[in-house]
Protein backbone atom coordinates (compact mmCIF):
# COMPACT_ATOMS: atom_id res chain seq x y z
CA UNK A 1 0.00 0.00 0.00
CA UNK A 2 1.74 3.20 -1.11
CA UNK A 3 0.83 6.43 1.43
CA UNK A 4 0.04 9.79 0.34
CA UNK A 5 3.63 10.72 2.05
CA UNK A 6 4.94 8.26 -0.60
CA UNK A 7 3.11 9.62 -3.67
CA UNK A 8 4.76 13.50 -2.42
CA UNK A 9 7.73 12.50 -2.01
CA UNK A 10 7.52 10.92 -6.15
CA UNK A 11 6.67 14.17 -7.58
CA UNK A 12 9.32 15.96 -5.84
CA UNK A 13 12.04 13.23 -6.98
CA UNK A 14 10.91 12.78 -10.30
CA UNK A 15 12.11 16.89 -10.76
CA UNK A 16 15.62 16.13 -9.58
CA UNK A 17 15.96 12.33 -10.48
CA UNK A 18 17.14 11.48 -13.92
CA UNK A 19 14.37 8.62 -14.51
CA UNK A 20 11.52 7.41 -13.10
CA UNK A 21 13.17 4.46 -11.48
CA UNK A 22 15.19 6.48 -9.34
CA UNK A 23 12.82 8.60 -8.09
CA UNK A 24 10.24 5.18 -7.17
CA UNK A 25 13.22 3.60 -5.49
CA UNK A 26 13.96 6.82 -3.80
CA UNK A 27 10.49 7.37 -3.00
CA UNK A 28 9.33 3.24 -1.96
CA UNK A 29 7.46 1.94 -4.77
CA UNK A 30 7.92 -0.01 -7.69
CA UNK A 31 8.23 1.73 -11.18
CA UNK A 32 5.10 0.79 -12.41
CA UNK A 33 2.73 2.27 -9.47
CA UNK A 34 5.24 5.35 -9.81
CA UNK A 35 3.88 5.52 -13.32
CA UNK A 36 0.46 5.25 -12.34
CA UNK A 37 0.49 7.93 -9.21
CA UNK A 38 2.39 10.28 -11.89
CA UNK A 39 -0.46 9.74 -14.17
CA UNK A 40 -2.90 10.50 -12.27
CA UNK A 41 -1.27 13.04 -10.38
CA UNK A 42 -3.54 12.71 -7.21
CA UNK A 43 -2.25 11.38 -3.94
CA UNK A 44 -4.39 7.64 -2.97
CA UNK A 45 -6.12 9.36 -0.48
CA UNK A 46 -8.30 11.18 -3.09
CA UNK A 47 -11.47 8.70 -3.49
CA UNK A 48 -12.47 7.55 -6.85
CA UNK A 49 -15.80 8.92 -6.24
CA UNK A 50 -14.43 12.49 -5.45
CA UNK A 51 -12.43 12.07 -8.93
CA UNK A 52 -15.32 11.24 -10.37
CA UNK A 53 -17.68 14.05 -9.42
CA UNK A 54 -14.81 16.76 -10.27
CA UNK A 55 -14.75 15.10 -13.79
CA UNK A 56 -18.64 15.27 -14.05
CA UNK A 57 -18.24 18.52 -12.74
CA UNK A 58 -15.64 19.46 -15.44
CA UNK A 59 -17.89 18.01 -18.49
CA UNK A 60 -20.57 20.20 -17.27
CA UNK A 61 -18.11 23.74 -17.54
CA UNK A 62 -17.06 22.97 -21.17
CA UNK A 63 -21.01 22.01 -22.13
CA UNK A 64 -21.85 25.49 -20.99
CA UNK A 65 -18.88 27.06 -21.82
CA UNK A 66 -17.25 27.88 -18.31
CA UNK A 67 -13.39 26.65 -18.92
CA UNK A 68 -12.54 29.63 -17.57
CA UNK A 69 -13.82 29.38 -14.21
CA UNK A 70 -12.16 27.89 -11.84
CA UNK A 71 -13.53 24.84 -9.56
CA UNK A 72 -12.04 25.06 -6.25
CA UNK A 73 -15.24 27.61 -5.66
CA UNK A 74 -17.41 24.74 -5.37
CA UNK A 75 -15.49 22.36 -3.54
Amino acid sequence: MVTDTQVRRLMKLMKTEKTLARAAAKAGMDEKTARKYRDLGRVPSVSSACAERVASVSWAFKAFGLVGVSLAYFF
